[in-house]
């Protein structure tokens, strides 16, 4: 028998998980069977997420990357999946 471990996340950590989940909710709900259906890439949603600071989260910010740690990425592209399995792999 497994046990989920709940982890104690940092404010910034907790900020982060909430804007991406209101941004997955907002921008890739409505379009996400679409996106998959037409097996389309969404450059218009990668746009948004570019500005948000999503792309390029485990580079480090020296290499134009966003830095942010282990726990944080898995935040991201855990709630991003929640909507949009495809979108989320393209922010890992």
């Amino acid at each position: 028998m497994s046990t989920l471990m709940e982890l104690d996340l940092t404010e910034e950590q907790t900020m982060l998980r909430d804007m991406v989940r209101s941004f997955a909710e907002q921008e890739l709900l409505p379009q996400a069977i679409e996106i998959d259906r037409e097996a389309r890439f969404p450059v218009e949603t990668f746009k948004k997420i570019g500005e948000l600071g999503l792309l390029g989260l485990p580079i480090p910010e020296e290499y134009e990357g966003t830095g942010v740690d282990t726990v944080s990425m898995v935040l991201v592209v855990e709630e991003l999946a929640k909507v949009c399995g495809s979108t989320a792999l393209g922010v890992d």
